[in-house]
């Protein structure tokens, strides 16, 4: 390895333990599912010994294949710690490992240079920072199905070498893209096999190279696949009678009952979801502009098609399906990542050719544009920080003089033709707003959106007691509170287990605690508010929330004495 790419991945690795890890730990769950139904599910694994079917709440939980819940589960244990940075620690890991091999990949298919502003690329858009920073699944799943492509571009690169050592090189990347196939679909079911195999298929039928079918010796790569993947299926399907109706629903019902599936969205809604690919998606109408020049894509070399493929048939695929989110393009974005390097690669490169005057004016008003809006930043910041945030005034004045300092130099740059350094100034403002963002921005929405202080402290308050969750339903409860939490949505439901327990908490809402005030007074004239949460928004504070953590106590009847008689 060179010295050159030595300083490439030290600068890489850099880049993603200030965006990826730093006070990864700090801030709690947010919202009633997310990170913080990961974290249980795996807290459960450790706590109940039971690795082989993920549990929720006491219950199977199978709607995502376990790999993700090992890994985290694997952290806890080491750690000896159930916390948000164990649960965040395996998606820090996994976007780190993710960025290294974009970089390696782009080395591969163009050159170090390209390898470089790929990662850069990758490491600082919107969501590929926001999910490297969650508990949730997706990132593993980004890493395997990057890496399955990455082997597969580099065994075909080998087997169409010379010489019979080539080809065992090829058939050995095979191999590893096979592994990474098996890995993803045990990450988050058939998406991390269907992303690489249609990428693979487009490009065999784009190319023409139909002899891939064979040289990929598929036979023995389905049985390696499944010799993967097939016993943790087997296990769960015995231990879980409906396994394969879960497994239906989440996979072959989001296509053939589209309106039965979760978060229904229409069929365009990744086109404005690409937004998340901020703030490189500014680049992106001159750089789609200039594919539909023939010239262009005719200078595209055989091996950067599977990048194409990759993304415009993935990107198809996520359209057809009735359920859609805007991390679910996550998969993508390391080819998006790519795609977008090499066309700053070739502006960079100040060729005098028409097609770069082209490339010139899709990078340089983007440019522009931002450098205005650096300045506008600059100028406001510190307006803003002293109604929203008055106890970073300090810090928000001294990032607003960075910021402008930045809009003003990449003005300058522009101007003057400094290819290069542009593109630095622009890296420079985009990490510098990042990291802004976590040590003054999140601070403030956790304290709104985090319930961890007042579920451990209710945790302490109702010691080994049985806590019920009434209507609240946050996985927030049982991970913060290290216990199972019991569900109650109903009145009734309520009733029962008052009428069985003669000692018990309950955790509810503002709104359900007045509702039972109407229809349940006699309930709450045997019940006591122990610990009352509130939280206003600093960003707006019309928003307000309240937990009321009840505890109820049934009075023994008293036994009578002779003397009564």
């Amino acid at each position: 390895m060179t010295t050159r790419r030595i300083y490439h991945l030290l600068l890489l690795f850099v880049l993603c333990a200030a965006l990826f890890a730093f006070k990864v730990g700090a801030r709690g769950f947010w919202g009633r599912h997310g990170g913080s139904r990961r974290a249980e599910v795996s807290r459960e694994m450790v706590e109940s010994g039971k690795w082989a079917v993920p549990h929720l709440n006491g219950e199977a939980f199978i709607t995502k294949p376990p790999l993700y819940y090992w890994s985290v589960a694997c952290v806890f244990r080491l750690r000896d710690k159930f916390d948000e940075f164990g649960a965040r620690l395996p998606s820090v890991v996994a976007g780190s490992a993710g960025v290294l091999l974009v970089y390696f990949w782009a080395s591969l298919l163009s050159s170090p240079r390209t390898g470089l502003i790929a990662g850069i690329i990758l490491a600082s858009n919107f969501l590929y920072v926001g999910m490297a920073r969650s508990a949730e699944a997706d990132m593993m799943l980004t890493l395997f199905t990057t890496a399955a492509l990455y082997c597969f571009s580099a065994g075909y690169l080998q087997q169409n070498g010379p010489g019979r050592l080539s080809r065992d090189k090829g058939t050995a990347m095979y191999t590893l893209a096979t592994i990474c196939l098996a890995l993803g679909t045990l990450t988050k079911y058939p998406i991390g096999l269907a992303v690489p195999l249609i990428a693979i298929i487009l490009f065999i039928f784009v190319t023409r190279h139909f002899r891939l079918f064979l040289d990929t010796k598929p036979w023995w790569m389905t049985l390696l696949f499944l010799a993967i993947v097939l016993p943790w299926f087997l296990i769960v399907s015995h231990r879980v009678p409906d396994f394969f109706e879960i497994l239906e629903q989440e996979t072959l019902k989001r296509y053939t009952h589209p309106m039965e599936t979760p978060h229904l969205e229409p069929v365009y809604f990744y086109f404005q979801a690409l937004g998340s690919f901020m703030p490189w998606v500014i680049f992106l109408p001159g750089l789609i502009t200039g594919f539909f020049n023939a010239d262009k894509r005719s200078q595209i070399p055989k091996s950067q098609i599977l990048v194409y493929c990759a993304f415009i048939g993935g990107f198809l695929l996520f359209s057809s399906v009735g359920s859609k989110r805007e991390y679910y393009l996550l998969p993508l974005y390391p080819f998006l990542a790519i795609i977008t390097a090499q066309y700053w690669d070739d502006y960079l490169k100040r060729s005098p050719s028409r097609q770069h005057a082209f490339i010139r004016k899709g990078i340089e008003i983007p440019l522009l544009m931002t450098a205005g809006i650096l300045c506008l930043l600059g100028l406001a910041l510190p307006i803003v920080a002293l109604l929203v945030l008055p106890n970073n005034t300090a810090l928000s004045l001294f990032v607003a003089l960075l910021l402008l300092s930045c809009g003003v130099l990449l003005f300058n740059t522009v101007f003057t033709q400094q290819s290069l350094q542009s593109f630095i100034i622009f890296v420079v403002a985009t990490v510098l707003l990042y990291l802004y963002a976590q040590v003054a921005v999140v601070p403030e929405i956790d304290r709104y959106r985090s319930r961890k202080v007042f579920l451990q402290d209710a945790a302490a308050i109702a010691g080994r007691h049985l806590v019920i969750d009434y209507r609240y339903e946050s996985y927030q409860l049982p991970f913060y509170m290290q216990r199972i939490v019991p569900v109650v949505t109903s009145v009734s439901g309520l009733r029962e287990i008052a009428a069985r327990e003669r000692f018990f908490y309950t955790i509810l809402q503002a709104g359900p605690y007045e509702e039972l005030r109407q229809d349940a007074p006699d309930l709450l004239a045997k019940s006591e508010i122990v610990l009352e949460g509130r939280w206003q928004s600093a960003i707006h504070p019309e928003r307000s929330r309240r937990l009321i953590l009840l505890k109820y106590e049934r009075q023994q009847a008293q036994a009578s004495s002779p003397t009564d008689e």
